[in-house]
């Protein structure tokens, strides 16, 4: 099993697809130079920033959780 954290890289991908630097930085309004310089040097990242990142996450598996009940009520996630 792998017990390493996971990257900001990871994390982004994760929660918001290939273009997630602009996603966090518009969810943190900073500049997406800012992300990548947090990306490039772990140590610039803002203190709260784990924590922030852990936040948007459960909005965003609300957000999908939502939109698969809608998807199951309205009979598209049977294929049909």
């Amino acid at each position: 099993m792998d017990t390493d954290a996971p990257t900001l890289e990871e994390l982004g991908h994760v929660l918001w697809g290939p273009h997630w630097r602009e996603t966090l930085a518009q969810a943190l309004e900073v500049t997406r130079v800012e992300v990548d310089s947090w990306v490039a040097d772990p140590s610039a990242r803002p203190a709260d920033l784990q924590c922030t990142i852990e936040n948007l996450g459960v909005v965003r598996l609300e957000e999908i959780g939502l939109i698969l009940v809608q998807m199951k009520d309205l009979g598209l996630a049977d294929g049909t």
